[in-house]
């Protein structure tokens, strides 16, 4: 019996170590290559190495937007033991300052496998944890998206996504430029998934992405920025938007919405105020638009500047409408009707024109198309096919209702009024350079259509100067040189019917008037404060932003006087030193003589109770740039007199109109 119970167990020993050797062959043997492969996914993972986002700056080099790398730290709680666990917690406390307690707690209340124990780990303090071979720690790169001025330009530059993607403004349209080409590597692991090595053959390194050069000056969009905030508040209005452009090629140099939002936290604003306004509301623009419409009847030669058109005394019915003025006028001429925005004016001239040209001149001036600016979510308008035009609709559309317009669609149309007739896109990025420096695509004004001939445009320009200084325009007045501009006064549609309490008030305007070099356009919506008349709320922030601009860049304009001296100074803006010239008056008066400054001797003069022109003038000559309060005699200057004038010297002047014995601000 024992033999046969010794014999079973060698025959069951025998039979189970043949069922090893064949397991074994068939395992070594005959799918060697299959169970290799098998091993080798299982060791071998492949890892993406995230590639350098591309940088953004303005039109002078200033950097905007930049990459901070940071990493995050995990924990695999199911492969790390308690002891490990231990040596996590103590050395992140020693290197982030933690207790050893809030790091126990987060791996003890996982709810999953893995838990991120510190997230976003700046590269200084990640640098030593990243060398930590502890079991069941890892890291992962995780960079961020820094915007270094918070709110500044926040709807032009948009914002990244979690997923390290552009998701809105410069970021998303141009997100294929900037991201770049992400690389990867092979790492090895062991059976518990634990990182070995990296195989350094395997290493396919990342490709930074291209940076952008913006048309945006960062001195401009300031100056535009916290004036249209002002305008805001002091209007008690809903919101406030505003556009400096080139118009001699279309470059916008700075474009602001007064709501904004901090890229850096994008998620803690409302999709709302992350609408960029300028370019994806639309709106019936009013009395701005006669200026496209005037536009396109001078050049029809329909009507001329010496035309005479009766203005029924303030109240006209046409088609049973009945077509109002806000002041009571007989005959007016042409230039009359625009300088003093007469509806009633623009209505019968507009009935000198057919519907087709009409149309044709407004689609060529870009109204209800896209204008195609390098930024998503662009709205194109609305202008009506003539099919649809109604008896009143050309009527209405001459002084701007039932056509809707953006922002940035107007602004190009009036840059084309003023610059000889020529339509350009709105550019708003100046070149894309490579990592190393290399530029990939430099964009030039784009060039779309002639729309009016260059004498229109010349006689139009007049028409602007008139408005400012003799008619609706003339809080736009400006101390250092002539501007033109038209202002705009309408009612909102709420709830299907033109309010009787809720407006658009919007100035245009550029400078100098005869070789404009700046177009300015704000949009004051729904002031609840003071006026709501465009020449009243929105003409006086093109003021402030035109006299801003002019005391920074004071070679932008010649000064306009009588016993004019020509001399040239420099200035510094920002990297490069400029030429250009100013005109000078003769002596500078003074209250109580007069006197020539020698501006050989570098010493800050006094310059209160002089006018703001000839203060200007002084510290132009002194390469000093300035900032102004207020309009009239100079009450104060930031820098005391016979204080030595050294270089990069800021000054700021405070104004006071003597006519009401305040500061205007």
């Amino acid at each position: 019996m024992n033999n046969n119970r010794l014999l079973f167990v060698v025959i069951f020993v025998f039979l189970g170590f043949l069922t090893l050797v064949f397991r074994l062959y068939n395992i070594q043997i005959l799918h060697n290559v299959e169970y290799g492969a098998y091993a080798e996914v299982q060791n071998k993972t492949v890892q993406t190495i995230q590639a350098q986002r591309g940088l953004i700056y303005d039109a002078n080099g200033l950097l905007l937007s930049f990459n901070k790398n940071e990493v995050s730290f995990f924990v695999d709680v199911k492969s790390a033991r308690k002891i490990d666990k231990k040596k996590i917690a103590e050395k992140f406390s020693s290197e982030l300052g933690n207790s050893v307690k809030h790091y126990l707690d987060i791996m003890k209340a996982a709810k999953s496998r893995n838990v991120c124990i510190a997230k976003k780990v700046e590269a200084e303090k990640s640098s030593a944890l990243k060398k930590l071979k502890i079991n069941g720690l890892r890291f992962d790169e995780d960079p961020s998206r820094v915007y270094q001025y918070d709110n500044f330009a926040s709807h032009i530059l948009g914002y990244v996504n979690a997923s390290f993607s552009g998701a809105d403004g410069i970021e998303k349209y141009f997100n294929s430029e900037l991201k770049g080409v992400d690389g990867s590597r092979i790492i090895l692991r062991d059976a518990r998934g634990e990182m070995i090595t990296v195989l350094e053959e395997s290493i396919n390194p990342p490709s930074p992405g291209n940076s952008i050069y913006l048309t945006i000056n960062k001195t401009y969009q300031t100056i535009l920025e916290n004036a249209i905030k002002k305008a805001a508040v002091t209007n008690a209005a809903e919101n406030a938007i505003g556009i400096v452009m080139d118009p001699t090629n279309g470059k916008i140099l700075a474009m602001a919405n007064s709501e904004d939002y901090n890229p850096n936290i994008y998620n803690t604003c409302s999709d709302s105020v992350k609408r960029n306004k300028v370019i994806a509301d639309m709106y019936e623009p009013g009395s701005t638009f006669k200026a496209i419409s005037l536009a396109a009847f001078l050049d029809k030669k329909v009507c001329s500047p010496d035309d005479k058109v009766f203005g029924e005394n303030g109240s006209y019915k046409f088609k049973n409408v009945t077509i109002k003025d806000s002041h009571n006028s007989g005959w007016m001429t042409v230039k009359e009707v625009f300088t003093h925005s007469s509806n009633i004016g623009m209505s019968k001239l507009s009935q000198r024109i057919d519907v087709q040209s009409f149309y044709l001149y407004l689609r060529d001036f870009g109204i209800g198309n896209y204008t195609d600016i390098p930024l998503p979510g662009e709205a194109k308008g609305n202008l009506k096919n003539p099919a649809n035009w109604t008896d009143y609709t050309k009527s209405s559309v001459s002084f701007g209702y039932e056509v809707a317009v953006t922002p940035i669609q107007l602004t190009a149309a009036y840059a084309a009024i003023i610059n000889g007739g020529k339509l350009f896109q709105p550019q708003l990025v100046e070149k894309v350079e490579s990592n190393d420096g290399k530029t990939v695509t430099a964009f030039q004004p784009k060039f779309i259509r002639q729309v009016i001939k260059d004498e229109t445009s010349k006689l139009m320009r007049d028409f602007f100067i008139a408005a400012v200084e003799e008619g609706t325009g003339k809080k736009a007045k400006l101390t250092a040189c002539t501007a033109g501009g038209k202002t705009g006064t309408s009612r909102k549609l709420v709830e299907g019917k033109y309010s009787t309490q809720s407006y658009n008030s919007s100035f245009i305007g550029f400078f100098p008037a005869e070789n404009p070099k700046y177009l300015i356009y704000v949009l004051v919506n729904a002031p609840k404060q003071n006026s709501y008349y465009g020449g009243d709320v929105a003409a006086p922030v093109f003021t402030e932003v035109a006299s801003n601009i002019i005391a920074m860049n004071p070679g932008s304009v010649k000064q306009q006087h009588s016993n004019k001296l020509d001399t040239h100074f420099s200035y510094a803006d920002n990297k490069k030193v400029k030429q250009a010239e100013l005109v000078f008056a003769s002596p500078v008066q003074t209250q109580n003589n007069v006197f020539e400054i020698d501006f050989s001797k570098k010493i800050m003069p006094n310059l209160e109770g002089k006018s703001l022109r000839e203060a200007i003038r002084i510290l132009s000559s002194f390469n000093v740039k300035c900032e102004i309060a207020g309009s009239g005699k100079i009450i104060s200057q930031s820098i005391s007199a016979g204080t030595s004038i050294r270089k990069g010297m800021f000054c700021k002047l405070t104004a006071q109109n003597e006519t009401n014995g305040i500061a205007l601000y």
